[in-house]
């Protein structure tokens, strides 16, 4: 389970993370002003030292589906620099880190293995009047291997350049479109989702 704090204010939202990225790619031509997000239009996956938020949050715009993956850190990733996005101040955890999470190895790791794996991403779990309660996200994630759960992934190299993220890893190519438009190469491992209303189930990632 995903732990979350459904009654806390965040500020920069996530919907604002996104637009504010989406605004800096030389690729994307909308108007980032324009996106929406659902509620719990996400997925997640849970990192298994419970210190990292890993979440990748979809929006929005006409007809057009664009994902964000993101990690939420309460302290410096080292070395992420060039992935850091944003603080953001969260008022039941206080000062977050966000990170593109393509960059960062806690996030990588849990595509890789639910690939791998065959995993299915993470409901929420969070606490009220004394009782847990869970919930699923709008979006339901799962990879389409049968094989071990993997830990310990390296990110070797992340290029960046255009619409799908290609990060470089010591097991395979991970490769992240970040516009779900179902154009990746066909893969025989790789992270699909379905969500209320979808005709067919989308591809949002591949490992080669």
């Amino acid at each position: 389970m995903a732990l979350v704090h459904p009654t806390s204010t965040i500020s920069p939202t996530k919907l604002e993370i996104v637009r504010s990225w989406l605004s800096d790619q030389d690729w994307f031509t909308g108007d980032a002003g324009e996106l929406k997000a659902g509620q719990r239009f996400t997925y997640r996956f849970d990192d298994p030292a419970g210190e990292v938020g890993v979440e990748s949050v979809l929006a929005r715009l006409g007809d057009q589906i664009f994902q964000l993956p993101l990690t939420y850190r309460a302290a410096e990733l080292e070395g992420g620099d060039p992935f850091f996005l944003t603080h953001m101040d969260h008022s039941a955890l206080g000062r977050r880190w966000i990170y593109f999470g393509l960059g960062d190895p806690v996030l990588v790791n849990e595509l890789v293995s639910a690939i791998i794996s065959g995993r299915r991403s993470d409901d929420l779990e969070f606490e009220m009047d004394g009782q847990t309660h869970t919930v699923a996200t709008a979006v339901t994630a799962w990879g389409n291997g049968s094989g071990e759960p993997v830990s310990g992934v390296r990110i070797d190299d992340v290029d960046r350049g255009g619409p799908v993220t290609t990060v470089h890893t010591s097991l395979g190519v991970l490769a992240v479109p970040h516009l779900l438009d179902n154009t990746m190469p066909d893969s025989d491992r790789s992270l699909q989702a379905t969500w209320e209303g979808l005709d067919e189930d989308v591809v949002l990632a591949t490992l080669r």
